[in-house]
């Protein structure tokens, strides 16, 4: 189920002996915590434990599945990536089955020896699509007390790359500044939002690729002003136009391409895929080169890391 159906599912009769919550998205999972215990009138001091599933007691954290409550009805049992064999997820779906305790597992990757028992609840903790992303940011700013214009919630998530826990963070900041009962505009999120350097070397790649040097160059300064420095600069380059070269050159589907250049969630991978288009396959070569040969003399001394730099986007703006 999506998160969202998730806190709209809830209730005292319907609650699964076994959450899995699957995704890199942090802020999701800290939400569904936070719920969880609210939902489920959890004493953290009495009817809560946590584990960590990289280090853990499996003896102390079975014994946490058949622990009885203690002055409450239910005892919330938490652990964080956990990816057992089947011996062991079977003495779990055992002791979860027809049990009062909840079992609320936190995993940035899905886990097939749990995802297939029917006892176990699955939640998407995704990176969100557009659409589930504005809901939330939306919802988060009538928790707030403002409002947000659509554009300006686009352009947030824009900025943030989707990215839950930074969106949540600028929005805070927002919310302040257009103070109790204000409203978020475009130009706040412009003012006062800073780009994700990855936004930022997708928007250079982009001027690159429209042939508006000038702009590039100005999103680099900005990023130097930022405290970025030139050989970063070059390498975040390198490996985006990496990622565009295998993208042009891929038969593969869209989901096996995006699944193997490392992508957690559809919207970076429409997002390069869709720039790849402003370049030809010989032009990103030789981009790709350039890059290459600038962060080798940075490295050797040949150059500092500066005039490598320039030099290296003086060679793209004159292909």
């Amino acid at each position: 189920m999506k998160f969202t159906e998730f806190k709209n599912s809830q209730s005292a009769l319907d609650v699964s002996p076994v959450y899995l919550f699957e995704g890199e998205e942090t802020y999701l999972h800290k939400e569904a915590l936070n719920y969880l215990i609210s939902s489920l009138n959890i004493d953290i001091n009495l009817n809560y434990a946590t584990f960590n599933g990289e280090d853990f007691s499996e003896g102390e954290f079975l014994s946490s599945l058949t622990a009885y409550p203690f002055l409450g009805n239910n005892r919330l049992t938490v652990i964080k990536e956990f990816y057992p064999k089947q011996d062991l997820a079977k003495k779990v779906l055992d002791l979860t089955r027809d049990s009062v305790n909840v079992l609320a597992i936190f995993n940035q990757k899905s886990c097939d020896s749990l995802s297939k028992s029917k006892q176990v609840s699955i939640v998407d903790c995704k990176r969100q699509d557009g659409a589930s992303i504005n809901k939330i940011i939306v919802d988060e700013c009538s928790r707030l007390g403002v409002k947000i214009e659509y554009s300006a919630s686009r352009l947030l998530a824009e900025y943030c790359l989707n990215d839950l826990t930074r969106i949540m963070l600028e929005l805070n900041k927002l919310s302040c500044y257009v103070e109790q009962n204000g409203n978020i505009t475009e130009t706040a999120v412009k003012e006062l939002v800073s780009k994700d350097t990855d936004y930022k070397i997708y928007e250079i790649t982009n001027y690159i690729g429209k042939k508006d040097f000038a702009n590039a160059l100005q999103v680099v300064n900005e990023l130097l002003s930022r405290g970025e420095t030139p050989q970063r600069i070059i390498i975040n380059l390198y490996y985006y136009f990496r990622k565009i070269l295998f993208i042009k050159i891929s038969d593969k589907t869209d989901a096996e391409t995006s699944r193997l250049l490392g992508f957690t969630s559809d919207y970076p991978y429409q997002k390069t895929k869709q720039q790849s288009k402003l370049f030809n396959v010989k032009t990103v070569k030789k981009i790709i080169d350039g890059l290459a040969d600038a962060d080798y003399k940075a490295k050797n001394g040949e150059l500092d890391g500066g005039q490598a730099m320039w030099n290296s986007l003086f060679s793209i703006s004159i292909e």
